[in-house]
């Protein structure tokens, strides 16, 4: 299981409530890892061949709530980590700050998107998104 994992399952347990099924997948995406930060900076160490670098999980709540769980060391740079919850009426995002900062400290507002004043009512997503280069 990776350290990441069990704080945004156990965040989507306190928010939805208790799991009747689960269909999950993982691997080990590289036998070997750099540290990239701290005193080790530069360091290749190998990675336990039981440990899984890469985890996704669907989830079916008791509710009737279904989720998706990705918990990855194996992601370069992404939008994520956050929490977000689709409804009838919009979207409820919940951020994470930073984890360089520490791991899920779920600091910040708390967003809420309207259906009908929604991204998918005609307005584009920014493009390029902000902070990422195109390549050819």
């Amino acid at each position: 299981m990776l350290d990441i994992g069990p704080y945004y399952l156990v965040a989507l347990l306190s928010l939805l409530g208790p799991v009747e099924a689960v269909a999950a997948m993982g691997r080990q995406t590289w036998p070997t890892r750099t540290f990239r930060n701290g005193p080790r900076t530069g360091e290749t160490f190998a990675v336990d061949p039981s440990v899984d670098t890469h985890l996704t999980g669907l989830l079916r709540f008791a509710n009737g709530a279904v989720g998706t769980l990705i918990a990855s060391f194996d992601v370069w740079d992404s939008e994520l980590p956050r929490l977000e919850f689709y409804g009838t009426r919009g979207a409820i995002s919940i951020a994470d700050v930073d984890p360089l900062s520490g791991p899920n400290l779920f600091g910040g507002p708390v967003l809420f998107q309207a259906a009908a004043t929604s991204r998918w009512r005609g307005t584009p997503r920014p493009d390029p998104l902000p902070g990422w280069t195109e390549v050819p």
